[in-house]
């Protein structure tokens, strides 16, 4: 079957739908199917992009580190409860691990989810 074959399948399939919400859902997929996902990366100014590229930078920066008994200082200086200062205290320990960096993708691509929401 070629592609014109395809098109006219496509649109007597098409043709015999009745149902307002089918079409409009048929549409929607053909437009995500055909149509490539905008990176919100692209919608960003130059200065937005270099702002957080330098942020991210500043993140891997070794010298922009701080280390864990001044975290605990700063964490003890907030008035938290016991329980948030543990919870505190466990997450800055997890995000000193090795295996819980993330790379310069992981964040862009985190971001994208929370510009998407």
């Amino acid at each position: 079957m070629n592609t014109l074959e395809l098109k006219g399948n496509l649109l007597e399939i098409i043709a015999d739908v009745r149902d307002e919400a089918i079409l409009k859902k048929l549409q929607a997929a053909f437009r995500k199917i055909t149509q490539p996902e905008k990176d919100w990366w692209d919608d960003l100014t130059a200065e937005e992009q270099a702002s957080l590229e330098a942020t991210l930078a500043e993140c891997d920066d070794p010298n922009n580190m701080v280390s864990d008994e001044d975290a605990q200082k700063q964490i003890n200086e907030f008035s938290f409860s016991k329980e948030q200062n543990e919870q505190l205290k466990l997450a800055i320990a997890e995000s000193r691990m090795p295996e819980n960096r993330i790379s310069y993708e992981e964040i862009k691509n985190e971001f994208a989810q929370w510009f998407k929401k």
